[in-house]
């Protein structure tokens, strides 16, 4: 089973909303992402440690990529239409 369509936590990143407050539904409703978006302070703060937690996670998964990726390998040449090897114009 996928949780696809979990609606994520602004607040905890990159987890599942939990719904941690009674009678809410999501992050849309929820009474501590309200706060925190409409204060400046807290705002700028969330923002700070979300660019942090973005740029490890991108650098986790350059390390990752690059890791998987074996040294001296060629690119595949492009397609040229739907089906490799078909023309464009087909």
């Amino acid at each position: 089973m996928s949780n696809a369509n979990a609606p994520k936590c602004p607040l905890r990143y990159g987890e599942p909303c939990t719904l941690c407050q009674p009678y809410v539904t999501g992050p849309e409703d929820c009474q501590t992402v309200a706060l925190v978006m409409s204060d400046p302070e807290l705002k700028a703060r969330w923002a700070k440690g979300y660019s942090a937690w973005a740029r490890q996670r991108r650098e986790a998964r350059k390390k990752a990529h690059d890791a998987a990726e074996p040294t001296g390998a060629t690119a595949s040449p492009p397609s040229q239409g739907l089906v490799t090897g078909m023309p464009a114009a087909w």
